[in-house]
């Protein structure tokens, strides 16, 4: 069976991806401002496995990358926050930049304090954008299974509320995208594109953008986005079929990353069954397989 058999109108597909992102650690102490309060105890969220919607704390679109629309959730299990537009993601990077032993004598020496010391350090920013290309401007989001917990951010009062898993409907014609989380307990969070019959998957693509130093696809076929401080790797897409989406997968189908300057799609060089329903589970976070499950 071709890719070009796609355009028959299969019973169902569903398709979900499973992407690793690989990011530092440097900046875990830059979110110390951020808590979540729960039946009155402070629980930290620096590594939450919960969507938090936008209440203000993330601002309403992230200065110079308005294109891609309002924040609406924020994800901070990384060491800096995910943050979920209106038509993609942003990936915030941070880097503190230590002073040298020299710098600190010469500042102790001057009878600065500690803390003022520790103001003397530097701080280096990046941003990482994806971009579902051509996506629905109309697609409307979801979010589903909300946690008890509530999260407050310096003097904002209002409270924001975590979620297991949230879904922009319809992001293509007849193709939904599901951000999850996974059940191993591992950190990071996964999305899944949902596919229905008829849907044309090569309208699915991916542009990442900002401070981008390198972009490509290594020897494995996992997919690597740097800046000059922090990077982002999505691994080895892997499809199969299964004939329910809980159901044990079957049938493995052949999957790779194309690159197209800063421009990612999905081939299957040995085509699959568009008879069978896909789904592809994706994963971001350090170093987790992509998977894509075909469902019967």
């Amino acid at each position: 069976m071709t890719q070009n058999s796609r355009r028959l109108h299969p019973p169902t597909i569903l398709l979900a991806f499973l992407l690793c992102i690989v990011t530092g650690n440097s900046f875990a102490q830059e979110m110390s401002h951020f808590t979540a309060k729960s039946k009155g105890q402070i629980l930290s969220t620096t590594k939450s496995a919960v969507f938090i919607e936008n209440v203000g704390q993330y601002g309403k679109v992230l200065e110079g990358h308005e294109q891609l629309g309002a924040v609406k959730f924020g994800f901070e299990g990384l060491d800096m926050p995910v943050l979920f537009t209106s038509k993609g993601l942003i990936h915030l990077q941070r880097r503190l930049n230590p002073l040298t032993h020299e710098q600190e004598e010469r500042f102790e020496k001057q009878g600065l304090k500690e803390e003022e010391i520790e103001r003397k350090k530097t701080i280096t920013d990046r941003v990482i954008t994806m971009e579902w290309v051509g996506a629905n401007s109309q697609s409307r989001l979801v979010a589903e299974e909300k946690t008890t917990a509530y999260h407050t951010y310096g003097t904002q009062s209002a409270k924001a509320y975590g979620y297991k898993k949230i879904t922009y409907k319809n992001m293509y014609p007849g193709i939904d995208v599901v951000y999850h989380f996974n059940d191993q307990g591992k950190t990071g969070f996964e999305y899944s594109l949902i596919v229905s019959p008829g849907a044309d998957l090569s309208v699915v693509k991916m542009k990442y953008d900002g401070d981008i130093k390198k972009i490509k696809i290594d020897g494995d076929g996992n997919l690597l986005i740097k800046s000059d401080i922090n990077g982002i790797t999505e691994s080895l897409p892997v499809s199969y079929y299964n004939s329910k989406p809980q159901d044990n997968a079957t049938g493995e189908v052949e999957t790779k990353f194309i690159l197209e300057d800063k421009q990612v799609h999905f081939s299957f060089p040995k085509g699959y069954d568009i008879n069978k329903r896909m789904r592809t589970i994706a994963s971001i976070q350090q170093l987790l397989r992509l998977r894509i499950q075909l469902v019967q």
